[in-house]
């Protein structure tokens, strides 16, 4: 794995990833990274927000978008060191095919990240929680 960082946090990836480049995702404030067998994707979206934002009823908007039904999926929360946690949750798609999302926001700057990655293969479900598991916040310039 190696660590990768995006300005307000890192993350790690598996080493292997190869950024996709697309100006359109750029224009959106996303950037991707796939594994050259495409056997894993992640793609990290950076948005701005206003007083009175809600995280969960983002993290459901963002599941509804990418197809995840949270009240069939596997949820956990990744401490960050903040009061703010990282929200995410895993699901199964197919044999051998999941998703994990996860939503961050910092209420200070009124910013925030959505990560959504997919992998495929058996033991990819570890893959997933260890990727959103490796989240780190930046320390403050």
């Amino acid at each position: 794995m190696e660590r990768y960082s995006l300005g307000m946090f890192s993350i790690l990836l598996p080493e292997n990833c190869q950024e996709i480049e697309s100006e359109e995702a750029r224009q959106y404030g996303c950037i991707g990274w796939v594994t050259p067998d495409k056997d894993f994707i992640c793609t990290v979206c950076f948005f701005n927000f206003d007083e009175g934002f809600d995280p969960e009823k983002r993290f459901r908007e963002e599941a509804e978008g990418v197809n995840v039904d949270l009240d069939n999926s596997e949820r956990f929360l990744i401490t960050t060191g903040t009061e703010q946690v990282l929200r995410c949750a895993l699901t199964q798609r197919a044999a051998n095919n999941y998703l994990a999302i996860g939503l961050y926001p910092d209420f200070k700057k009124k910013k925030g990240v959505f990560l959504c990655m997919a992998s495929i293969g058996p033991k990819e479900p570890t893959l997933l929680a260890n990727v959103l598991a490796s989240f780190r916040l930046m320390p403050e310039d």
